[in-house]
Formats: structure tokens, sequence, C-alpha cells
């Protein structure tokens, strides 16, 4: 900062004008020192580990050399100063800036935005950037070029080398491309590997560095380009300790909409000059250059319509167009049906959101992208208890009103696709938990009759000829033995019974679901002392004509709903309800303790629930409000063929 103040005060003290500081770019080094110098500082006192912001200090030193050193050359040829006094000067000032765009900031762009390489592979890259900034820097030393402030006596203190003076502007062009290109492919592959984060800080760069490149190709002056520089050093400052000050995107999206648009206004108003210069054979005038302008600014404006709907297309998706979102939408609904990602990754395509995801119950059901960002959520309607969450874009802070119109239109359709996966999801999923307890029952009774009755069988059909033939020779052991095989066969009976009981309750082969059912809750409270849980049951009068499969599940639903009030819940009282309408309806409910917290279902709440999803019906299990628990299940009366 001091060298800067010092470079004013001499510049003002040799009495030259600010175009002449223009011209010999104190006021472009000046502006850069005190850029470099601040983001410098700032970088260097919040991140001190980093590099970076010990590089961009050093940069702004090295503009501030400069500054300075022109300034005191100006002074100094005013007054008459010792040449070699002036050939240092210059020496110094040609010198010194080369620093900042030779080394640290290609360095900078190699450790950006962490401080780190991008692997250990780059260390030999980023010795030879390093070599052959310094390399560059010896090479600007040998400029001939004097400032406008040394009257054009050449006070350069290195020599030339004279044959390589044709060719200084190209050397130098393709060593500053050589410089910044590791940095750049760093950029790159951080880029293309970083996560949401990394990729906001890198799109500040690429603003800064989109400001700068394009003007310079133009060929604007060099003092107006260099100015552009600034913005390199207030980029990398606001990537690594702001990145989420503002919507860079949207910032992109305008910056990259001017620039095209500003590049296409120089073509078509060189190309109609030309054209006017070749129709009217003379030179462009000021009326053909008014025709020209008024050409211009009539296509301006459709132009940047135009460009503008194509570049928020690409940042922003398909939001404008709400109708042509849910034409999309339904063509992804015939291919991604089954899939809630194929879903979730239609709607972060269509509006380039950075995460997607459906909660159900306030749980995650499906996901899509990398949760980095601040959320929103959007009630899905005709789903349900069923929610979309959905990342915002980087450097937003919730979702535009034009993503609200989209998500709006979308919603109902969302919602119902939602539930249609779902219920495909868990249907496919009951058909094969059905499957599997119908082979698992197999193999049980398989076994049962194998491992039970085979033996007991196969005892008796080998006890039976002994009998008849001991019969004649000693009829009291044959009777003895007789009376042993009969024993046998009240066991195999009693075991075909069990197994039968296991397929089908008995009860429910003597009564009917409701009588069944009655008699258990009558058991039940038989073995009960008076101050324990009291049972009620209230039922319409028998069910009739209900499938045998609905019976079966309803039966052992509420014998195990009653087995756990029994168990855990430390009730005074238990309801059990039965209803009926297009569905038979069980509610089973108590005054205990209720669920814990954080219930772990257990065997008997998932068969429950197994139960009523194989019928396609559901089984919920809730803790009241005022205390206890109800089991709530509903159970069609249509039950799939399958099934039934």
């Amino acid at each position: 900062m001091a060298e800067l103040l010092g470079a004013a005060g001499l510049w003002i003290a040799s009495g030259l004008g600010w175009t002449v500081a223009f011209g010999s770019f104190v006021v472009t080094d000046g502006v850069l020192g005190l850029a470099f110098l601040g983001c410098g500082v700032l970088l260097a006192t919040q991140r001190p580990r980093n590099p970076i912001g010990w590089l961009i200090l050093a940069g702004g030193f090295a503009h501030a050399t400069t500054a300075v050193a022109v300034s005191a050359l100006a002074f100094g040829v005013g007054v008459e100063w010792p040449v070699p006094l002036l050939r240092s000067l210059d020496t110094v000032a040609h010198c010194s800036w080369p620093w900042a765009l030779g080394v640290c900031i290609p360095l900078a762009l190699l450790l950006f935005p962490d401080g780190e390489l991008p692997s250990r592979a780059w260390r030999k890259v980023t010795v030879a950037t390093a070599v052959y900034g310094v390399l560059f820097v010896a090479w600007t030393a040998t400029d001939t070029g004097t400032y406008p402030v040394s009257a054009g006596s050449g006070y350069s203190a290195v020599p030339a080398f004279a044959p390589m003076l044709p060719l200084r502007g190209k050397i130098e062009l393709v060593s500053i491309v050589l410089l910044l290109l590791p940095g750049l492919i760093a950029m790159v592959k951080r880029y293309q590997r970083g996560d949401e984060k990394l990729r906001r800080q890198m799109l500040w760069l690429i603003l800064a560095v989109a400001g700068f490149v394009p003007w310079s190709l133009f060929g604007v002056a060099a003092d107006a380009v260099q100015l552009l520089v600034v913005l390199q050093p207030i980029a990398i400052t606001v990537a690594i300790l702001r990145y989420q000050l503002l919507d860079i995107r949207l910032v992109i999206s305008r910056a990259l909409l001017y620039l095209v648009l500003s590049a296409a206004i120089i073509c078509v108003h060189a190309g109609a000059v030309l054209l006017l210069g070749l129709l009217l054979h003379q030179e462009f005038g000021w009326g053909s250059a008014a025709v020209v302008t008024v050409g211009v600014a009539v296509v301006f404006n459709p132009a940047r319509v135009w460009l503008q709907q194509i570049i928020d297309r690409w940042v922003y998706g398909i939001r404008d167009d709400p109708v042509r979102a849910l034409n999309r939408f339904g063509t992804k609904l015939g291919t991604e049906t089954d899939s809630l990602e194929g879903l979730l990754a239609t709607i972060r395509d269509a509006l380039r959101l950075p995460y997607a995801a459906f909660l159900l119950d306030g749980r995650e059901a499906a996901t899509s992208g990398r949760a980095f960002t601040a959320m929103e959520v959007v009630p899905l309607t005709g789903s349900g208890d069923t929610e979309l969450v959905l990342g915002v874009r980087p450097g937003q802070e919730q979702l535009d009103p034009e993503d609200a119109r989209v998500l709006e239109v979308l919603a109902v359709p969302l919602g119902i696709a939602f539930r249609a996966t779902v219920l495909s999801s868990q249907l496919q999923a009951a058909r094969e938990r059905l499957v599997s307890a119908r082979e698992e029952e197999r193999r049980r009774l398989r076994n049962d009759l194998h491992d039970g009755l085979g033996p007991t069988l196969a005892a008796v059909s080998l006890g039976l000829p002994i009998a008849r033939k001991w019969i004649e020779q000693d009829p009291k052991a044959a009777g003895e033995l007789i009376d042993e095989l009969g024993e046998e066969l009240k066991g195999a009976i009693a075991e075909v019974r069990r197994v039968a009981s296991n397929l089908r309750p008995s009860a429910l082969d003597e009564l009917d679901l409701i009588a069944a059912i009655r008699e258990h809750t009558d058991m039940l409270s038989s073995r009960l002392d008076a101050d324990e849980v009291r049972i009620s049951f209230d039922a319409p009068s028998p069910l009739a004509d209900l499938p045998a499969a609905v019976e079966v599940a309803a039966y052992r639903i509420v014998c195990e709903a009653l087995a756990n009030v029994m168990r855990h819940a430390h009730a005074r009282h238990c309801q059990v309800e039965i209803t009926r309408d297009d569905d038979l309806v069980l509610t089973v409910t108590d005054d205990g303790i209720g669920l814990p917290d954080r219930p772990s279902h257990g065997v008997g709440i998932d068969s429950m629930r197994q139960r009523a999803t194989e019928l396609g019906g559901d089984c919920t299990v809730a803790r009241l409000a005022e205390g206890g628990t109800r089991v709530h299940a509903r159970l069609p009366l249509r039950v799939p063929a399958d099934v039934a």
C-alpha cells in the first residue's frame, strides 16, 4: 500500500497528465496492485495455510513495484536524475509485473481452490511452470521498448537479443499461453471430478477468465484489457471465501449472453459495413453508418431474446415452458414407471437441479444427485404423505417462481406416478414374499411329514405283520404290541392335526370368523386375573361369504395383536373392533404404555403387515396421542386369484 501511495505522489509531482499515466500503465498497474494486495491480504489472513493468498499478495507487490518504478522514472526524467539510476528504474519497471502474470497467477491456478495440487503427478508440472515463469521474467527484462515517460531515450539496463526482436510479441503471447495452460487443464480436471461445492468455486474463476480472454482476442487496447485482470484475484477470493455470495449460474448466464451478443453485433456491424462498401463502391460515410446502426438496433432485441432462451435452457432447463416439461415427464413415464430414481432424474434434468428425493412418511424412498445445497420441500398431490425434496441451484437460497410454476403443473401427475410406482414395487415385493412363504410352507410341511409321520407310520407297518404272527404263538405279547402300535397311531393323528392347524386354524373349520375370534378372546380373559387387562369385542353379526384367505389373515392378525397387548402393553383395557364395508376392517386398541419413541418392529408386527399386504391391503401400528397403541388393518374382500 505504501508503494501505491508513493507511486501516486511521484506521478503527481512529475506534472504529467492522466493520459500519459494510462499510456505508461501506471494506472493499470496501480489498480491491479491494489486489487491483488487487497485480495491477497483477505486470503492470507482468513486462510493462512492456503498458499494462494500469499501468491496473490506477491502478485500485488509485483504490480505495485512497477507502478512506483514508472512513476519514479517519470519524476526522475523531469528533474534529470542520473542516467544509471533511470536505467535501473526502467529495468525494475520491466521486470516486476511479469512476476504476477508469469509466476503467481499460473501457480495459483494450479493450486486453486484448496492450495493442493490435483495429484502428486502434478509436482513436476508445477516445478516446470515455476521455472518457465522465471525465464519469462528474464525475457521481459530484455525489452527494448521504453515507457512514454522516458522520452524515447531508452533506459533498459539489460541488453536485448537482436535476432529475436521481430518475433518478440509472438514469443511473449505463446509464453503466456504456455504458462496458463497447465492451470487451465488442472481446473478442467478438478471440475470434472469435483463435487457441487468445487464446481461452484470453479465457475467464479471461469467467469473472470471469460471476461478477460475474449476482449484480448478482439484487439481491445492493452491497458483496458489488463484492467480486466482485476477480475481474477477478486474471483479467486470470492470462490475461496464466499462462493455462495451470488447465484453464480445466473451471473454466468447473463455474462455469456452479453458476451455472445456483443460478438454477434460486432460481426453483424462489420459485415454490414463491408457489404455496403461493396454495393456503393465508395467509402463508408455517415449515412451508411446510420443505416447500419438502425439495422443492428432492429435485430438486437430479437437476438437477445433468442440467445437468452438458449442460455437459460442450458442453465435452468425447460422451466420457462411448463407444457414441454409436462410432455417430457409424460414421455419418461412410459419407460421408467418402475423406477423412482428415473422419475427424480427427469425432474432434475428438466430444471437443472443438483438433487431430488422422494420422502414417504418422513423417510427417503428414493434419491437422485448429491445433497449439498439448501433444500425445498414440495408436497405431492394424490400420493398421501409423500413429499418431493429438491436441492436448489448453487448460490440460490430458494427456488425461483418459474420453478414453482413448473412444479405446480407437475405435482399431480408426479404424485400419481409416485403412488403407482410405489404400489407396483409393493405388489412385486408382496408376490415375491408370497412365493417365498409358500415354498417355505411346503418345505416345512414336507419336513413334518417326512420326519414326524413317516417314521411313525413305517414303525406301524413293520409292527402289524409281527403282531399277526404272534397272535397264534403268544397272544398276550401280540396284544401288547397292538396296544403300542395303537398309541403310535394316536400320536400320528395328533401330528396330522397339528400340521393341519398350522395350515388353517381349526377354530375356523368349526366356527365362523367372528365366533372364532370371540372364542379366542374369551379364552384369554378366562386366564387373566380380575386386576389384569379386560378385553372387549365389538363386531357385527356373523360375516358370511368371506374368502378363506381373508378369514385366516384376519384371525391371525387379531390373535397376534392381542398377544402383543398381553406381553408388552401393560394395559388395563383392550378393544377389538371388526367392521365391514367394501373391505374388512380390523382395529385393536389398548390404553397401555404405547410404542417407544424409536420402535424396533419385531417378527409379530412384520407378520401382520405381510399378511395384509399379500391380500392387497395394509396394516399400520401407531401410538395414540392419549396413550396406548392402535393396530389398524384393512383387508380387501376381493383378493387376488393367486392368493385365494
